[in-house]
């Protein structure tokens, strides 16, 4: 027992005199290396698109460099060629159309110093119909799955992203609005200016891949998806999350499991080392410059689901970031209102008026963030698809 115990001691004062800085030294082009990202979309009347950004230094002010003014064009092995055209900074979009699942596909890209890359031709892949997304509520949050298969035992290689929505409130209720031009407080329009009630929506941002390689039969159960976490607003209200499903070719499957891996299993001494990616693109007069991004053809099935409130149990709404919120009060005239609220846009908020009788004789008013949903990043238009 002694010795095991100095054993661990040495090992602790080892690890410890061992954390010291470490600068990275990495060779690469002044420019970033190029990194493609996006599929050929089969889903019939769609369209493709692909997104192109350059890598930065670790030392760099840029988190993401966006690749604009390249032309991107998808071509099939019978001689077709569509244009992708530059919709915004860096991403690239192709018209509608109806992509034959049956031929192979390839990308080619000039970027603006007019280098060119080509992506390896990719066999086209038809994903199988998502058989349901559920929900199971856990002691943290609700866990959502994906459950798919493949009755012809084809498909094997799996991918999902998704986005999620949610409705929220602020902590506060604004029943009144300042008004600069009369430097009164007046009573807020609930039907054409409410700020309590607002949609967010967010991209998944892991990668999320299953393969039944080892399976006696293609089918996927129970796919984890997401948490989404109680310590969040994302369950105050409502929540939806709509779920995207892509076939890959074992090819395609390979590059981004390991990506995968790459990015979310290290972290510690146990965890498994990181492994060189080779993706399925290279440039054409150089192909030992390297380029981030595995390019597949494939489509796309959908499904979305909504999580109420009223469906989970024993849920006690933790008002994350709103710890901070104070009301204070100001008395109805005109010196106050305006030494008060008169002091720029989007800085206070009028919440509630006080009453003595049939006069306001003072107002309750708090910060922006406590009153207006908007704040938050929302928006008060109520999505299409909302329910």
């Amino acid at each position: 027992m002694k010795i095991r115990i100095g054993f661990l001691c040495a090992m602790a004062i080892l690890l410890a005199a061992c954390k010291e800085e470490y600068n990275v030294k990495l060779s690469s082009p002044h420019t970033g290396y190029l990194v493609v990202e996006g599929f050929a979309n089969l889903t019939p009347n769609s369209k493709s698109t692909i997104k192109l950004s350059r890598t930065t230094s670790l030392d760099s002010s840029y988190y993401y460099k966006t690749e604009s003014g390249a032309i991107v064009l998808l071509n099939d092995d019978a001689n077709g060629a569509y244009i992708l055209f530059e919709t915004s900074p860096g991403v690239y979009t192709s018209t509608t159309a109806t992509l034959d699942p049956s031929r192979k596909y390839r990308l080619h890209i000039v970027t603006r110093d007019q280098k060119q890359y080509n992506s390896a031709w990719v066999q086209g892949k038809m994903s199988p119909a998502i058989d349901s997304v559920s929900w199971k509520q856990k002691s943290d949050g609700v866990q959502v799955y994906a459950n798919t298969h493949d009755p012809q035992n084809k498909t094997i290689y799996y991918l999902w992203d998704y986005r999620e929505t949610w409705q929220y409130n602020p902590i506060l209720f604004s029943q009144i609005v300042y008004n600069p031009a009369t430097n009164t407080l007046d009573p807020r329009d609930l039907v054409n200016n409410d700020i309590h009630t607002c949609w967010i929506s967010a991209n998944s941002t892991n990668i999320i891949v299953a393969s039944t390689e080892k399976l006696a039969t293609d089918v996927v159960f129970e796919k984890p998806i997401t948490v989404v976490s109680f310590s969040t607003n994302k369950l105050q209200n409502k929540y939806s999350i709509l779920v995207n499903q892509y076939a890959l070719t074992k090819e395609a499957y390979t590059y981004l499991d390991l990506m995968r891996k790459n990015t979310e299993q290290l972290g510690s001494i146990f965890d498994a080392q990181p492994s060189e990616l080779h993706g399925n693109i290279h440039q054409i007069s150089d192909s030992t410059e390297a380029v981030v991004g595995f390019f597949y053809a494939t489509s796309v099935q959908q499904q979305r689901i909504f999580i109420s409130r009223s469906q989970l149990r024993g849920l006690v709404y933790i008002t994350t970031g709103y710890e901070n919120c104070l009301e204070d009060t100001v008395l109805n005239n005109p010196g106050k209102i305006r030494e008060v609220f008169n002091v720029g846009p989007g800085v206070v908020v009028g919440v509630t008026p006080i009453y003595l009788g049939p006069s306001i004789i003072s107002y309750t008013y708090s910060s922006n963030y406590c009153a207006d949903c908007r704040a938050r990043g929302g928006s008060t238009t109520k999505p299409d698809f909302w329910q």
